[in-house]
């Protein structure tokens, strides 16, 4: 799995079990929750009742692991880029900026709570809050 077969890379002459690779040397750095994850539940899988290791072409995209709360409403080109928002410490909204969305928050609306503009609903038979509403113009709102 790596190159020229070194086990070095990944595993410990005193230990087989214990793992000494740097994922930062990978385009998947582990941030945030990924630090404790078991490297099992992304590099191992089931196939034909049997565990296959896989290390390379595994999908970096978050929705392969994780559910998609926010369904395809940030999907540019097939995939949405969570870390936009989303901090990998928390899974908080810290990454978020509502001055880099289509709808700056300025004046009275800076103080409103984000569930008055940002509702759930049901769509495809899952609850999702809706982020991108449409309503633009103060007209929408405001009659």
């Amino acid at each position: 799995f790596m190159p020229n077969n070194d086990c070095r890379k990944c595993h410990d002459n005193e230990s087989w079990k214990s793992i000494t690779f740097d994922h930062k040397q990978t385009n998947f750095e582990l941030k945030g929750s990924h630090l404790k994850t078991d490297c099992g539940s992304c590099h191992y899988k089931e196939e034909a009742g049997a565990k296959v290791q896989q290390f390379i072409g595994l999908s970096m995209e978050c929705a392969q692991c994780h559910d998609n709360v926010h369904g395809n409403q940030f999907e540019v080109n097939g995939t949405t880029d969570c870390k936009k928002c989303h901090g990998f410490e928390k899974w908080d909204r810290s990454n978020f900026n509502h001055d880099n969305a289509a709808f700056k928050l300025d004046g009275a609306h800076v103080k409103v709570d984000c569930n008055k503009c940002h509702q759930e609903s049901w769509v495809d038979g899952k609850k999702q809050v809706t982020y991108k509403t449409g309503k633009l113009e103060c007209i929408d709102c405001h009659q």
